[in-house]
């Protein structure tokens, strides 16, 4: 196989009168995985958030002998769709990363799940 050997970039700066020295890594670039088992805990929070949420009004709107059974429903919903939303946005930019630093970066803020 012929495979391409990582070269660097030197640039540098000597407009300002000090000597930035920009190093650019130039080879393959291997992004990480992203890890299965919290990105479908974070989905299923979404989901269950919205869920949850959803009863919560059909429950405040539809019975009216006690309105205030919904309550439940929204609290437990904004429990679970806090997190959900919050870690699925994370994966979301994980996947979107332009370079395997910046996806490394993202991923870091996300915690294991054993």
């Amino acid at each position: 196989m012929n495979e391409a050997k990582p070269r660097y970039n030197f640039e540098i700066n000597e407009e300002i009168g000090e000597s930035d020295v920009k190093i650019e890594y130039v080879g393959p670039q291997i992004f990480p995985k992203i890890p299965l088992k919290p990105m479908l805990a974070a989905i299923f929070l979404l989901i269950c958030g919205i869920v949850l949420t959803l009863m919560g009004f059909i429950e405040e709107f539809t019975n009216f002998e006690e309105p205030s059974r919904g309550i439940a429903f929204w609290v437990l919903g904004s429990l679970t769709l806090t997190p959900g939303l919050y870690f699925s946005i994370q994966f979301y930019r994980a996947y979107r990363a332009k370079t395997p630093a910046e996806r490394m970066t993202v991923l870091r803020n996300i915690p294991d799940i054993n």
